[in-house]
């Protein structure tokens, strides 16, 4: 009977909100990393393994500018409106950009997002999915931090 309870345990799915800043931070670079940054353009040098250098050398005078991959840049994307960053130039597919005015990214709607993307914007170009609640959850954490 006891070797039937801990079985149980090990096969148990994940259930609950882990909120982890530092797996998420792990997780981001495992699983959205592939297309996104996370860098602060204002940082004199952005490091981390999901952070990358900046453009120009040390001291050089130029401007920093935000660093979009595939997919933009999600520094600053909780609670901020959704296609933000087309505003620095980074091109979203056309039902992205139809659906963006309505959409401003909450927890509830990073959570949409992550889960099943093509259900909140039907035709969006990103085609990720994070099926783990704990896992999106700890995701979220980490870019809420910096909002």
């Amino acid at each position: 009977m006891l070797l039937a309870a801990a079985a149980a345990l090990l096969v148990r799915p994940t259930v609950g909100r882990a909120d982890d800043v530092e797996e998420g931070k792990k997780l981001f670079s495992v699983k959205c990393y592939i297309c996104h940054t996370a860098n602060d353009p204002f940082e004199a040098r952005n490091t981390g393994p999901m952070l990358l250098p900046l453009a120009g050398g040390e001291g050089d005078g130029l401007a920093h500018q935000v660093q979009n991959r595939f997919g933009p840049n999600l520094r600053g994307v909780f609670m901020s409106p959704a296609g933000r960053r087309s505003k620095e130039g980074f091109v979203h597919s056309p039902s992205f950009q139809a659906a963006a005015p309505s959409i401003v990214w909450t927890e509830e709607n990073l959570d949409k997002w992550l889960t099943k993307t093509w259900e909140l914007i039907p035709g969006t170009w990103m085609y990720m999915r994070v099926p783990d609640p704990v896992e999106r959850h700890n995701i979220i954490a980490f870019l809420k931090q910096y909002r």
